[in-house]
């Protein structure tokens, strides 16, 4: 069928009331139509649309990434887990977006799988951040300096800079931040040659309620 059969208000001629290109091509293919002064309503072909880009924003917002983090610390009391990164990393963005994160750990020597489900926080306290930045290594924090931010594009491994450290170790400090996992499970199965083992643990009011689970 022909669009000009179809029921959509199209419009020949640029509307006068509209200035930005854009909305100019809104108005003449029916996607929307002015109510009032300033105010304009969604047309079906204009609504169907606009769902189809939210759908595609939400599935990229929701698509899963995985990154490699280093265990900094872990309460048993408080059901926590610490890591570190970069303030301009991709993953702090990911983080606020959605706080919702699984850590998945493998120790060959124990013959253990642990997957943990956890609710993932910037630490905003400076004091306690500094407190972190002056017992880590020198070498932790120099990849801090680097004047790139992670994940940008270089056309050559010469564009890696870092910026020099001075008296005050303080150099990259405004670059870092720390990363607190609240834990709400821990999932753990043990390999055996015999019969593998699987258990869940949840957190519930702050202490931890195990159950057996068919691996």
């Amino acid at each position: 069928m022909y669009i000009s059969k179809a029921f959509i208000p199209i419009l020949k001629n640029n509307p006068t009331e509209a200035k930005i290109k854009s909305h100019k091509l809104m108005l003449r293919v029916g996607m929307i139509k002015q109510s009032s002064t300033g105010i304009y309503s969604w047309l079906p072909l204009g609504f169907k649309i606009m769902k189809k880009i939210e759908k595609i924003v939400r599935d990229e917002q929701n698509k899963p990434n995985t990154r490699n983090v280093v265990l900094r610390d872990f309460s048993i009391e408080n059901l926590t887990i610490r890591f570190h990164t970069d303030k301009r990393s991709s993953k702090i963005k990911d983080i606020k977006n959605n706080k919702a994160i699984c850590l998945i750990g493998y120790d060959k020597k124990a013959k253990l799988q642990i997957r943990i489900d956890a609710d993932a926080y910037t630490i905003e306290d400076e004091k306690i951040l500094m407190d972190i930045w002056k017992k880590m290594y020198p070498m932790s924090r120099e990849c801090y300096r680097v004047s790139k931010s992670p994940g940008d594009k270089i056309e050559s491994l010469d564009e890696i800079k870092f910026n020099e450290d001075d008296e005050s170790n303080l150099i990259g400090f405004s670059n870092f931040t720390a990363i607190q996992c609240d834990i709400k499970s821990i999932e753990i199965l043990y390999l055996n040659h015999k019969a593998n083992i699987r258990a869940k643990y949840n957190n519930i009011n702050g202490i931890l309620n195990g159950e057996w689970v068919i691996p």
